[in-house]
C-alpha cells in the first residue's frame, strides 16, 4: 500500500509540475507584459479549444490512475481526490517557484475553462485542495489499517 500511494503522490505530483510549465509557456506567448485572470482571455479559438480538450484530457489521465489503483469504487474517488489535490497544490507551488506567481494568495485565476471559465481568488482552490489532501490521506491511511 505504501509503495503505491508514493506512486500515486509521484504521478500527481509530476503532473502538477507538467501542467504548470504549460501555463509557464502560455503566459510567456500570451501575457508576455503579465497575466489577469478575466473572462474575456485573450487567447485565439484555436488555443482556447486547445486549452478546454488539454483540461479534459488531465481530469482523464487523473481519473485513469485512481481507476488502476484500487478494485472498490470508493478508493478510487477517494484516490482520484487524493491526486487531484495533489496535482493542483503542486501545480500552485511550481507556478510561485518558476515565475512567483500569485503576488498573493488574494490573486484571481482562471481555474477550468471547462464548461465556462472559473475565476477565483487563488486562496479557494488552494483551501479546497489542502483540505482534501488532509481528508482523502486519512481515508487511505485508514484503508491500509
Amino acid at each position: 500500500m505504501k509503495k503505491k500511494l508514493l506512486v500515486l503522490f509521484a504521478y500527481a505530483f509530476a503532473m502538477g509540475y507538467f501542467e504548470a510549465t504549460i501555463v509557464v509557456y502560455l503566459r510567456a506567448l500570451f501575457y508576455p507584459t503579465g497575466f489577469v485572470a478575466s473572462a474575456g482571455l485573450s487567447l485565439t479559438s484555436m488555443i482556447y479549444r486547445v486549452e478546454l480538450f488539454r483540461e479534459a484530457s488531465t481530469i482523464v489521465m487523473l481519473l485513469a490512475v485512481a481507476y488502476l489503483a484500487f478494485e472498490e469504487y470508493k478508493d478510487k474517488i477517494i484516490t482520484f481526490l487524493w491526486i487531484f489535490a495533489i496535482w493542483d497544490l503542486t501545480y500552485y507551488i511550481f507556478l510561485k517557484l518558476i515565475l512567483d506567481w500569485p503576488p498573493s494568495f488574494k490573486t484571481l485565476d482562471v481555474l477550468f475553462l471547462i464548461p465556462v471559465p472559473w475565476i477565483t481568488p487563488v486562496w479557494f482552490p488552494v483551501v479546497i485542495s489542502s483540505l482534501a489532501l488532509i481528508i482523502m490521506t486519512y481515508l487511505l491511511i485508514k484503508k491500509e489499517a
